[in-house]
């Protein structure tokens, strides 16, 4: 809060607080109805006489009215009344701590104290309909009637119903609710029972104390700063039959109203708030709103309920919201909060569940300023704002608009379905969203904004998440996901961005890295050996869409379509597509702590990771720039028979791919990867954490079933590759290798850089590149080969025909097995070469490849020197010497075959 705002608000709860306990009811009439009584108690009895009535309106004044511990205060009347309407006008604050009851069938009871009014802890509501507590100055009638707190302002007391609470210029005192806190077991009644697992129970049964309608009323508190604290709540204790105890806690409502609605409204001016229109409060200022100490307030029941909050600012601490849908009829409500200023933090919970088959609730949350989620207690602790269903009902609809969002350690934004209705959209509309993670304490996985479907989700379909903003960060292990788990139709995830989303770091304690997923994950159970021992099947993961300005990943930021299956029991269906639009990306750097199952460097990623994973989805990524360094990397890969997804990258300017990973000190490994070091896949840790900047696909799968590389297809303005980077396609197994194809507007420039297509004794893997500049390799290496087998080598593909291809001590390199070689082929303007160079179309055991060069100009012997570092620039080979040229056909040709070795036959050579 403000400072301003929060010493005003403690100062006023201060002085609720700080009133004297009252040792006996007073409840004394203030003469302006009838004579001054001062009725007598503890059963105080307010019949219809000691007030006056207009149609079915009941009005009382009175003085003084408090409520002491036992003692309760019983309206009466015809049972026409619909309406008790009782104000207090002696200048003090009520405190309420006994029963307050009416007997009319159908009357709502209005209570208004424009000095304040405090619910104490066992206070209790015992009323047919409504009840509205407001420290309003006046409570209008109709259009035109006003029935005023103050005396000395002229009242009607009018038949139409009540409208509005009115507020007049100056201070408006507040409302404080407290509940009785923790229930020990002294104070409950206590039942014992063994379960049939030998479980032993204590079930503790509170009487319910707090401010409760029956079902379908309408409960409102309106007046100025109110507070909602100490909530009422029981620990949970279950003795296994190993004799571990645990823990658990009971929240008891402290506000409720069966499938009907909680009004809460804060003012600080003048103004009106209609009753029923809440919503809208028509004030010059609003006030603030406290809950604390576990405090619950729900709307659950047979078609759910309305929760509505309207204030300044709004601070909920360690508390609860829920507005649960347990019927068929579908929920026409759920919650609704508007503050400038949202504070959520301390292990609270906003929910709206459908558990039956109709519908959840929503919820809508406005911060004209700030919204902040935050939860520092321990990874046992969340702050959460969720829809979920757990039935066959739908979820609802989650939307959070302010113009600063911030999601701080162990907090969650969440639309999920674990049953079998479909799950609600989530949208978030911020100028800045800010995830941030904290590594003072081990944080939960399940952090961040997260949707999808359970394992219990049958043929449902996911929510939508629709994220847009100004600027996005994720950092210290935040995640934003879409996870499949059970069967159903996944929801996409979709960011909008109109500045910089940037994802970066990881989590100290488990070294989770910041991320965002869409998975396809197969649950499995397992034994106290940790051994599968049942499974499910999961279907297909959803597709990531980012429209963004710039795109950050950095230290081990991810973004990750994934398709996980943890072994042969269950399966997961294919993992989604991911596409990327965006001005400007930016990878690099390794994730701190280490290789873990999601990966090393920084990323964009397809996965298909376990055996029974399905085939990994495509990237799909459209860019100005795009920069690759330190280790940043763009993977499709896959382990098991599955085939990995295809890249597909246009850059419309500058592609750079520059490093590794080599100089990047590490942390010391987080959990996740101390259990990947143990897994049998694990190869070390000189492989495990290294990554080289580029563009891989791989087919780990040593076995012949191995599935296939995805294709790598680039297309950009001017490719750099230097300093260790590389693009490569790679087979372990039986799958094909992948082809890389490269589509280059401008120069290409290899410095100590690889583009490779590999396969242990498969085929594919062939190499296409086509530039309209200068293709210059410096200690550089174009490589395919096959390992073993008779498959035959990959091919080489290289033109630029509108300029030179210059090798620098660098290699061409298609080689088989058993199979035929790859052959090369080069059709340039000018082939220009260095001393070291090597070009090589070779079979160990089978038929060579053959080597063809298709030179524009050809100077009639080999080039052999040295090149420039900085010979880049295309511009100097611009003057035309063919101009006269039509085609290829025209060009001089040479074509030559290659020795196994390597080395190549000089045209010199072959005249003798």
């Amino acid at each position: 809060m403000g400072a301003e705002i929060k010493m005003r608000f403690w100062c006023w709860i201060g002085l609720l607080n700080c009133l004297p306990l009252i040792a006996h009811g007073e409840i004394v009439s203030d003469g302006t109805l009838g004579a001054v009584q001062s009725l007598s108690g503890p059963d105080f009895h307010i019949g219809a006489e000691l007030g006056q009535q207009a149609g079915n309106n009941l009005f009382h004044s009175f003085s003084t009215f408090n409520l002491h511990l036992g003692e309760s205060a019983t309206f009466s009347g015809p049972d026409a009344i619909a309406n008790v309407i009782t104000r207090v006008t002696g200048g003090k604050a009520s405190q309420l701590n006994g029963v307050l009851r009416a007997t009319m069938p159908n009357a709502e009871v209005y209570f208004l104290n424009p000095y304040g009014i405090l619910f104490g802890s066992e206070f209790t509501l015992d009323v047919p309909g409504s009840f509205h507590a407001s420290t309003a100055d006046y409570l209008r009638l109709g259009e035109k009637a006003y029935f005023y707190a103050d005396t000395q302002q002229v009242s009607q007391f009018h038949s139409d119903p009540p409208q509005a609470f009115g507020f007049l210029d100056k201070p408006v005192a507040g409302i404080s609710v407290k509940g009785r806190g923790e229930i020990t077991v002294d104070d409950l009644t206590t039942n014992l029972s063994a379960s049939s697992t030998n479980e032993l129970r204590i079930l503790n049964e509170p009487t319910q104390t707090g401010l409760h309608l029956k079902a379908g009323g309408t409960l409102s508190l309106i007046g100025g700063d109110l507070s909602i604290s100490q909530g009422t709540y029981l620990p949970e204790y279950e003795v296994s039959p190993n004799g571990s105890i645990i823990t658990g806690t009971t929240y008891v409502p402290l506000l409720s109203a069966e499938a009907g609605r909680i009004h809460l409204v804060a003012v600080a001016g003048a103004g009106e708030v209609v009753i029923g229109e809440a919503q809208n409060p028509k004030v010059t200022e609003l006030g603030n709103i406290q809950l604390s100490g576990k405090s619950f307030l729900s709307t659950s029941g047979e078609s759910g309920g309305t929760i509505l909050l309207r204030a300044g600012e709004i601070e909920i601490l360690d508390s609860k919201l829920n507005t649960s849908n347990f019927g068929n009829k579908d929920s026409d409500g759920g919650l609704d909060i508007h503050a400038e200023n949202i504070y959520l933090s301390e292990d609270t919970h906003l929910e709206a569940v459908a558990h039956s088959t109709g519908k959840g609730g929503d919820i809508h949350l406005h911060a004209g300023e700030l919204l902040q989620l935050s939860d520092k207690n321990g990874p046992t602790d969340m702050t959460t704002i969720s829809v979920q269903t757990f039935g066959q009902g739908t979820g609802g609809t989650l939307s959070v608009t302010a113009k600063n969002i911030e999601i701080l350690g162990n907090s969650l934004i969440a639309n999920q379905s674990q049953g079998e209705g479909d799950s609600g959209d989530l949208m978030i509309q911020a100028e800045r969203i800010a995830l941030l993670g904290d590594n003072d304490f081990a944080t939960n996985n399940a952090k961040g904004i997260n949707g999808g479907l359970g394992k219990t989700a049958q043929d449902a379909h996911g929510g939508d998440i629709v994220i847009e903003t100004g600027d996005l960060i994720l950092t210290q292990g935040m995640v934003i996901r879409q996870a499949v788990v059970g069967q159903g139709e996944p929801g996409k995830l979709k960011i909008l961005a109109s500045g910089t989303v940037t994802v970066k770091g990881a989590d100290s304690s488990k070294g989770f890295s910041s991320a965002i997923v869409a998975d396809s994950v197969s649950a499995a159970e397992v034994d106290e050996s940790g051994t599968p021992i049942k499974g499910s099947s999961a279907g297909k993961a959803g597709n990531i869409d980012l429209h963004v300005h710039r795109l950050v990943l950095e230290d081990g930021g991810r973004i990750a379509a994934n398709s996980t299956s943890p072994g042969a029991i269950g399966s997961s269906a294919g993992a989604g597509e991911v596409h990327v639009q965006a001005e400007h990306i930016e990878i690099r750097g390794v994730n701190p702590y280490g290789r873990n199952n999601d990966g090393f460097g920084s990323g964009i990623y397809s996965q298909s990771f376990g055996e029974t994973a399905g085939d990994g989805g495509t990237i799909t990524i459209n860019t100005q720039t795009l920069t690759l360094e330190d280790g940043g990397i763009i993977h499709s890969g896959t382990n098991n028979a599955s085939n990995a997804g295809d890249l597909h990258i246009t850059v419309g300017g500058i592609a750079r791919f520059s490093g590794d990973s080599a100089d990047i000190a590490l942390l010391e490994a987080g959990q996740s990867q101390s259990h990947y070091q143990h897994n049998p896949s694990y190869s070390g840790a000189d492989e495990a954490n290294f990554s080289s900047s580029g563009l891989r696909s791989s087919s780990q799968s040593q076995l012949e079933s191995g599935g296939k590389g995805g294709i790598i297809e680039l297309s950009a303005g001017q490719l750099i590759l230097e300093k260790g980077a590389g693009v490569s396609s790679q087979s372990n197994g039986g799958g094909l290798a992948g082809n890389i194809q490269m589509v280059i507007q401008g120069a290409v420039q290899l410095s100590n850089a690889v583009i490779s297509t590999e396969s242990a004794s498969s085929g594919g893997g062939q190499i296409d590149i086509t530039a309209d500049g200068l293709i210059h390799l410096r200690t550089a290496k174009i490589t395919t080969s096959v390992r073993g087998g008779k498959e035959n080598g990959g091919n080489i593909n290289l033109s630029n025909i509108a300029a030179p291809l210059v090798l620098n001590r660098s290699r061409l390199i298609a080689r088989a097995d058993a199979g035929h070689g790859g052959d090369i082929d080069l059709r340039t303007r000018a082939l220009l070469q260095s001393t070291g160079t090597i070009v090589d179309a070779s079979s160990h055991l089978g038929i060579d490849g053959t080597v063809e060069t298709h030179e524009a100009e050809h100077n009639g012997s080999d080039s052999i020197f040295t090149i420039s570092g900085q010979f880049l620039r295309g511009d100097a080979f611009s003057q035309n010497f063919c101009e006269g040229t039509t085609g290829l056909a025209e060009l001089s040709r040479f074509s030559y075959d290659t020795q196994a070795e390597g080395s190549h036959q000089s045209p010199e050579s072959l005249l003798h």
